[in-house]
């Protein structure tokens, strides 16, 4: 009974895992890889060394956010990461707080990512 138990204990946290990985896959394909391509070389090498840089390799892109996976033997490490404030993410729009907003005027005195500080 007791190895019933244990059994169990190991086998639902894998199935759960294997389950939000499936989710977490299919929200990123929609969204994703295929922006990233969009973008300048700068973004690209941008968010691959971030990613790289924690031993981890690109797993997904949106407009102002990005996926980095990292698999440490059984487990696997998800890590959301935004652009940062005042990144451009469209036309006439800047990253502010993971999100792409439209830019406003920016004067001489005032730089991008001051506009995600109001």
């Amino acid at each position: 009974m007791v190895l019933l138990h244990f059994v169990l204990l190991l086998t639902v946290p894998i199935y759960m895992h294997a389950a939000n990985s499936a989710t977490m896959k299919a929200h990123w394909d929609r969204n994703s890889m295929g922006e990233l391509g969009t973008c300048s070389r700068g973004v690209q090498d941008f968010v691959k060394t971030r990613c790289t840089g924690h031993h981890a390799r690109l797993y997904g892109f949106s407009t102002c956010t990005f996926i980095c996976k990292k698999e440490i033997g059984f487990i696997t490490v998800y890590e959301k990461v935004a652009l940062p404030d005042g990144f451009p993410c469209g036309k006439c729009q800047v990253c502010c707080v993971g999100k792409c907003v439209a830019a406003q005027y920016v004067g001489k005195s005032k730089p991008l990512a001051e506009q995600c500080k109001k």
